[in-house]
């Protein structure tokens, strides 16, 4: 067992290789067996890393489906044997670069263990995403969880399968072409811990 600084991780996921060799992602020594997201035998889950920090939060640009070149939420699977907010750590900083805050991290050792209410590490939203194909056959099937998250360390940078990455304000995000939902769950985060406006609380009640 090795433990890396944010600055091992920042470079790594900033710049340095990550291979892939059919279903399998090598991570230094480590070996991540893929899921299967198209045409899954079951429902996948997802995490949502929703990082605010100063008025501003950030989206990407994703580069694959089902959202290839639409802007999003940054995250991904959650992988065997990590906890919600562990994912979520993992998610942002390989898609973001940026080491984030997601609460006191405990370790479920058989029990069940929840989310903070509020703050770091708490849920904003649990929506489905389901993607027929042309003979309505399930081509994608995902139950995402939004968490919210505060920076720590790092520099803003696309990784993983995020083609673009960067800061958008509340006002900026009016205008966003994204995901209604994901828009609402960036301006509510926003408004809990980013210094959301008056205009932006008026188009969530709306």
């Amino acid at each position: 067992l090795r433990w890396y600084s944010s600055r091992d991780m920042e470079e790594f996921y900033c710049g340095f290789t990550t291979e892939n060799t059919g279903a399998q992602r090598k991570h230094g020594a480590a070996t991540i067996l893929h899921m299967q997201r198209e045409y899954p035998s079951a429902p996948l889950v997802g995490v949502g890393a929703v990082i605010v920090d100063s008025g501003r939060a950030v989206v990407i640009k994703r580069g694959r489906p089902p959202l290839m070149g639409q802007w999003s939420i940054p995250g991904g699977l959650l992988e065997l044997g990590e906890t919600v907010r562990e994912a979520v750590a993992r998610e942002a900083l390989e898609e973001t670069g940026l080491v984030v805050d997601v609460g006191e991290m405990v370790e479920p050792r058989g029990t069940i263990v929840g989310q903070p209410e509020s703050g770091a590490g708490s849920v904003l939203g649990v929506f489905d995403r389901l993607v027929l194909d042309e003979s309505s056959a399930i081509r994608f099937h995902y139950v995402l969880i939004d968490v919210l998250c505060f920076v720590r360390s790092g520099e803003l940078c696309a990784g993983e399968d995020a083609a673009e990455a960067r800061w958008v304000s509340g006002e900026e995000l009016m205008d966003l072409p994204i995901e209604e939902e994901a828009r609402k769950v960036l301006l509510r985060a926003l408004g809990s811990g980013g210094f959301g406006t008056r205009h932006e609380a008026d188009y969530l009640s709306g």
